[in-house]
């Protein structure tokens, strides 16, 4: 297991008058603060340049189990959907030692390639294995891995990274031609190194600082697929039991070791305990997770030093998929890089942007960033174009800010910040080029004490009311002069603390004092329904937001965890994932366009990403609006 340093002190100690605002939000608002595969049914496609040689070996566990006779297959990854349309580049044999050697190939340069190991005879046995399927992302054309070692460690980072990309095989691996980022950035996460070092096929020996990830997760999957791996075959009682675990509730069995690992990511909570029963007594890899998890998930902890978190709030998302984060100790929002596989990033305070806690922050869809400043009652924004290196501040006096916690863009441009202190909203608006503003306060929405804000693909700016327990529309029609206020008896609202709308426009709130998130049902609002499936552990819920598919993932305070419920079981059944005792104070999440869920852990000063759970979704947001869906595909 690996190790912590300690958690950081008592903000009200550390950070003076700013610790007490946020102690004081807690006390009163509770803000603490097979081979059969291979064919994708595409030829490759006429490819520039020849590329240097590609080697490696292919192990069954660990590097003294090499599998002889292995076919091992060079993929790029395809364009025409998720799941779909990759290219058999070139394929090899194996040698008895597991060693195998691609001569030069052609490849579109940036494309995503990855090498697929089917069959094959393991060490001490006398027969092929058709069992055997593995893989390993080995990076783009042009910039790829020269040296791989294929095993049950890469296969698992793979499969979780590309969960989304990949089809039911395992081996067809593509996305959407609107989302080659969402792609880049998930196949980053593997080769950066974070999850696994693919020259070695294992977990990396020097991480890079401020990255942690769950190395006895990735090890404890990787084991039990060992068990089949090294089995006698398919019919073997190692295969059959893994295939018997894995096999998803009214679907059919896997045929492959590949196979069943898309199973188990695919279906994180299905027999977690019988596949840890799996793992042999003498596994290839350790460390090991101590007993089963709630669910299978991989995750990773950030803390890169250039980041320089400091009690971060809440969490954005931009179009190339870096993870924004508004400092609210520091006076800062910090950004991690993509491209890095998020390894790396920078913390932003130009003197331009005069941010004073920081709390709310939204990306538009020219990349500017956008931060609501809580003690500095105005509104900050860095620009693109200056690569965030020159900032603005903006407070007129029309705006009327007032401790405004929270921020949101409609589809328009128009800046919203939610009050927490007075009971209104304020707008910035785009035709003015931010320099004037508007504040509304209508009595029929009976704003109080706003801790979250959403605009929805109508441009109604919804506003979720901790303590006044109700839900508050601002209309667009009315040019927002006019509102609603929605409290029904069968939602159940209880310090509702944060605010998402799916992709019906229902509209849906995490109440953290109720440990349950409630439902107000469009098109009017006035019947909702409360859930907390047991399965999900719910418990003091601070941040929820929809994936692609209307699934709901939701970060818990209290019980250190994220929750998922299920759009297809129409909410009533869910899952806990738990990766992380440590990781606590999550203040905010949001999901990207690789799958990622990112959650913010403010008693932590961290970050923390969910490798690869959700549908993806269109980042920013404010692009999502712009098409006319509150939710979208990427």
């Amino acid at each position: 297991m690996r190790e912590e340093g300690p958690v950081k002190g008592n903000r009200s100690e550390e950070y003076g008058a700013l610790g007490r605002f946020l102690c004081a939000i807690v006390a009163v608002a509770a803000l603490a603060l097979t081979a059969g595969g291979c064919g994708s049914g595409s030829s490759s496609p006429s490819l520039p340049g020849p590329k240097p040689a590609l080697s490696g070996a292919v192990f069954g566990g660990s590097a003294g189990s090499p599998i002889a006779g292995a076919q091992i297959t060079l993929y790029q990854a395809g364009t025409s959907g998720y799941g779909a349309g990759s290219s058999q580049l070139v394929l090899v044999t194996s040698g008895k030692d597991g060693h195998f050697k691609f001569a030069r190939f052609e490849c579109q340069t940036s494309q995503q390639l990855y090498l697929i190991a089917t069959g094959g005879t393991p060490a001490g046995q006398r027969a092929a294995n058709a069992a055997v399927a593995l893989s390993a992302a080995i990076g783009p054309c042009g910039a790829y891995k020269r040296s791989v070692v294929i095993n049950e460690v890469t296969t698992a980072a793979t499969v979780w990274a590309l969960n989304q990309f990949t089809d039911s095989t395992g081996q067809i691996i593509g996305t959407s031609a609107s989302n080659q980022a969402g792609l880049n950035n998930a196949a980053a996460v593997v080769a950066a190194p974070s999850l696994v070092d693919v020259a070695t096929g294992l977990t990396p020996a020097l991480l890079p600082p401020g990255v942690a990830p769950t190395s006895d997760a990735l090890y404890t999957l990787a084991d039990i697929l060992a068990t089949c791996v090294d089995s006698s075959g398919a019919g073997s009682s190692e295969c059959q039991a893994l295939f018997t675990a894995a096999t998803p509730p009214a679907r059919s069995a896997p045929a492959t070791t590949l196979e069943a690992a898309v199973d188990m990511a695919r279906n994180p909570g299905n027999s977690v305990a019988s596949l840890y029963d799996l793992i042999p007594d003498n596994p290839p890899f350790t460390p090991l997770l101590a007993a089963p998890p709630s669910a299978w998930v991989l995750a990773i902890e950030y803390d890169p030093a250039d980041t320089e978190y400091a009690g971060p709030y809440e969490l954005a998302v931009d179009a190339a998929g870096n993870v924004w984060t508004a400092n609210a100790q520091g006076g800062s929002v910090s950004v991690l890089d993509a491209a890095t596989g998020y390894i790396s990033g920078s913390v932003l305070g130009p003197e331009g942007a005069v941010f004073s806690a920081p709390t709310g922050i939204a990306l538009d869809v020219d990349s500017n960033v956008w931060a609501s400043n809580y003690s500095g009652n105005s509104i900050s924004e860095l620009t693109a174009s200056s690569n965030y290196a020159t900032g603005l501040n903006f407070a007129p006096v029309a705006a009327a800010f007032n401790g405004p916690l929270a921020i949101a863009l409609d589809a328009s441009g128009n800046v919203f910040a939610g009050n927490f202190n007075s009971g209104s909203v304020s707008e910035l608006t785009a035709s003015s080029n931010y320099a004037t503003g508007l504040n509304f306060a209508p009595s029929g929405a009976a704003l109080v004490a706003s801790a979250s804000i959403a605009a929805d693909a109508q441009n109604n700016v919804w506003a979720a009311n901790f303590i006044g327990n109700s839900v508050s529309e601002l209309t667009a029609a009315s040019n927002y002069g006019s509102g609603l206020n929605f409290a029904p008896a069968s939602a159940s609202l209880d310090n509702p603390i944060s605010i998402a709308l799916d992709s019906s426009g229902n509209v849906w709130v995490a109440n953290k004092s109720g440990a349950s998130v409630s439902e107000l049902t469009a098109p009017d609002y006035t019947t909702g329904a409360v859930f907390s499936p047991a399965g999900a552990a719910i418990n003091e819920p601070l941040a929820l937001d929809f994936d692609s598919a209307d699934n709901l993932w939701v970060a818990n305070d209290a019980g250190n965890n994220l929750s998922e419920l299920t759009a297809a079981s129409n909410y009533t059944a869910g899952l806990s994932f738990a990766p992380f005792s440590e990781i606590h104070g999550q203040f905010s999440m949001a999901l990207d366009a690789s799958g990622n869920v990112w959650v913010a852990n403010n008693a932590l000063d961290t970050v923390s990403q969910f490798i690869g759970l959700a549908k993806p979704v269109l980042t920013p947001i404010q692009a999502c609006l712009a098409k006319g869906h509150d939710v979208c595909v990427p």
